[in-house]
């Protein structure tokens, strides 16, 4: 994004789960179309409560449906990656939409997280941006990150910010892997994330903080700010989006694989954490679900993965064929990551499977099934290089 042009501002309370998203894929959608181009931050809160997956996740895997049915929770899915979530009142929701840009993913992640860290530095929270999409205080997480671009190039960035949390609620939506942290879990996630209201021990409001990111954008990116509301028109075409995507079991369901029949393993590459699903039947991979903290290349790279995985015999060798098979067809491929960070994945899937284990993860909570920290691209060995390239 230039400095010193003008961008629009938007400001919205307790929307409704679908709503809330629709109207960022419309911001994205108009930005690939604008002529010329025009950046939007809209800064806005969900009606709670509201339980979100990312772009790439299993919704069974990383949401307790049941229960947010009991507890009135909304359930939808996120156009952009990441983990599980809980949106509310509380939880201020970040939209940065800009024009088509030729920098890497993580360089526009970076352009964008720099206003959100100088508006908390003026509040007196000092974050950093860490691993591939946090914002945390020390080792606690303040605020998970995403992004994703359209065919013209514009993006999306997202991010969830805690001013607060209800903790015990999230624990009872979201598969959070505490089941060995000694059944203290409110401890365990308070030792792994913070809010702005925790940094700060006084009863911040949300209106502060909106004004203290305000200020942080226009100081970073020495841009103007100018208020404005959402067009009739653009109402209207939110209602489309909601009523054709967002309220669709299609959308929200669209890589649900079963809930407790699924296995789960890790592999992290220096490009991000690779997550694996599969179910296993008759000695064989009846299915894998893939997902991955990279972005750009996993929307074609991983679908076509998981297409060569059905039915593959569960031998590494025959893991490993169909995973480099698909990355040799691959047009980009994602920075940071080779095809045995994806192979070890699945083999740790696989492991679990047969043990008949299950691990959960959840974006707020970045640990293991173990309690461990995520194993290293270094721990199985080394590997030949069979394919790379920057995120396009």
């Amino acid at each position: 994004m230039r400095r010193h042009e003008k961008i629009r501002y938007l400001e919205d309370d307790g929307v409704s789960a679908e709503a809330g998203l629709a109207e960022d894929e419309l911001l994205l959608e108009q930005q690939g179309l604008a002529q010329p181009p025009s950046p939007t931050l809209r800064l806005y809160t969900y009606r709670s409560h509201c339980a979100l997956v990312g772009r790439f996740q299993d919704l069974d895997a990383e949401v307790d449906v049941a229960q947010c049915e009991r507890l009135g929770v909304a359930v939808n899915r996120r156009p952009t990656g990441g983990g599980a979530i809980l949106m509310g009142a509380d939880q201020l929701g970040v939209a940065l939409v800009g024009p088509a840009a030729k920098e890497p993913s993580r360089a526009i992640m970076e352009m964008a997280a720099r206003p959100l860290l100088a508006g908390l530095a003026s509040l007196g929270v000092h974050a950093q941006l860490t691993g591939k999409n946090d914002l945390s205080v020390g080792a606690r997480k303040l605020a998970g990150l995403g992004i994703c671009r359209n065919e013209q190039g514009a993006f999306l960035f997202h991010a969830s910010l805690l001013l607060d949390l209800d903790i015990e609620l999230m624990l009872r939506v979201l598969r959070v892997p505490i089941e060995k942290a000694g059944g203290k879990g409110v401890q365990f996630v308070e030792g792994r994330l913070t809010t702005v209201r925790r940094e700060l021990a006084r009863r911040v409001v949300m209106a502060e903080l909106r004004a203290a990111l305000r200020a942080g954008v226009e100081r970073v990116l020495g841009a103007q700010l100018e208020p404005a509301a959402s067009s009739e028109a653009e109402r209207a075409e939110v209602a489309r989006l909601v009523a054709g995507k967002y309220l669709t079991p299609h959308w929200v369901r669209e890589r649900s694989g079963g809930g407790d029949s699924l296995a789960i393993g890790y592999a992290r590459a220096p490009g991000g954490l690779i997550r694996a699903q599969v179910k296993v039947a008759g000695g064989a991979l009846q299915a894998a679900y893939l997902s991955a903290d990279f972005v750009d290349a996993a929307h074609s790279l991983l679908p076509e993965i998981e297409r060569r995985l059905r039915w593959c015999s569960l031998a590494a060798d025959s893991l490993a064929k169909a995973v480099r098979e698909a990355w040799e067809q691959a047009s980009t491929l994602p920075c940071g990551v080779e095809p045995e960070h994806v192979v070890r994945a699945l083999l740790r899937a696989v492991e679990a499977a047969a043990r008949h284990e299950e691990g959960r993860y959840a974006c707020f909570v970045g640990r293991f099934p173990d309690g461990g920290s995520a194993p290293t691209a270094a721990a199985a060995g080394p590997a030949g290089r069979l394919g790379g390239g920057d995120e396009r």
